[in-house]
């Protein structure tokens, strides 16, 4: 069996934020980031726009729905790879690995023209958002909690745009003002869209809960009939992948 699947999942544990999706396409949002590998003069964490996805088999997505949510969309990998879609790079330890990435944030310290130091930052910016260590913190709920990375086979979907702040400090993370004005810019200038044609999965929790997503298809988007017809035929629940795969 595969350790990896032709599919990119995203789970959510709202059934209300799955609908959202499916109507509008996924809204990246700030993530606080464990970045405390990199020394950054005290930061431990930043935080980018981000949408995740995991490339998990649908057979072993137990341990992921129980963390993430059981609500979720499987887009497919020629989508995914056509929107930018790009795995996370895992470091461990102080290997030959962190010290390249350490070296070079320490080396583009040392640029004196203004302008080119904020070009290697931007650019460094982009890197770091790439690369976790294979075991850190996240915060849930609020609250810092110990995860091992690596099992995650994490991608990630990171915007690029004028218009978005690239990434910011944990401080700004936590003004509720400021993320909510960085989030709705987020959602005017960097929507990742989809056709229906680009979904594998509508996950579920429970079949019970089938109708209530087939009702929103028929009535709360402005899919085609065809196109209403393929995003139905994409549900499943956890129920039936528990007890059938």
């Amino acid at each position: 069996m595969s350790a990896r699947s032709n599919t990119f999942f995203h789970f959510t544990k709202d059934l209300n934020t799955l609908t959202k999706i499916i109507s509008d396409g996924f809204w990246p949002k700030y993530c606080l980031e464990d970045i405390s590998w990199q020394k950054f003069n005290g930061y431990d964490f930043f935080a980018f726009p981000m949408v995740c996805f995991c490339d998990i088999p649908i057979t072993r997505i137990d341990e992921h729905v129980n963390f993430y949510g059981k609500y979720g969309i499987g887009m497919s990998r020629e989508w995914g790879e056509k929107n930018g879609l790009n795995p996370v790079f895992y470091i461990s330890g102080n290997g030959p690995a962190y010290n390249a990435a350490h070296s070079i944030v320490r080396i583009s310290k040392k640029i004196d023209d203004p302008d080119e130091s904020k070009n290697a930052s931007d650019i460094i910016g982009d890197f770091v958002a790439y690369v976790k260590p294979t075991r850190g913190l996240m915060y849930v709920s609020g609250k810092p909690q110990e995860k091992e990375f690596y099992q995650e086979s994490e991608w990630q979907y990171l915007p690029k745009s004028e218009d978005i702040i690239p990434f910011m400090p944990e401080s700004d993370f936590r003004n509720k003002d400021r993320l909510d004005q960085c989030h709705e810019l987020t959602n005017n200038h960097c929507m990742l869209t989809f056709k229906p044609e680009d979904i594998r999965y509508i996950i579920l929790e429970k079949d019970s809960e089938i109708p209530k997503i087939v009702d929103h298809i028929q009535n709360g988007t402005t899919k085609t009939s065809n196109e209403e017809k393929i995003l139905i035929s994409r549900i499943i629940s956890l129920e039936s992948i528990r007890h059938d795969f």
